[in-house]
């Protein structure tokens, strides 16, 4: 996928940036039998691998974030 959406912050600070969306999507389903909503959610590539790394505790993918975010920073954004 490797598709960058940046996304220019405006705030009380000199520049700021978001590397892209974290979902497209979430549709709701309703309620699994115990109790638990569930979701129908589509998340962006960085999404993904920031979802997995943060409730799934995969230290595995902060590698690949950085492998996606290094060109996005070697653009001179920060």
């Amino acid at each position: 996928m490797n598709k960058q959406n940046p996304i220019k912050l405006h705030g009380n600070w000199i520049e700021g940036f978001a590397f892209d969306y974290h979902i497209i999507y979430s549709e709701y389903l309703g309620v699994d039998e115990w109790g638990r909503e569930l979701f129908d959610t589509k998340r962006t590539e960085i999404g993904q691998l920031l979802y997995e790394l943060k409730y799934k505790k995969d230290k595995l993918k902060a590698e690949s974030i950085v492998q996606l975010i290094g060109p996005f920073l070697s653009l001179g954004y920060l």
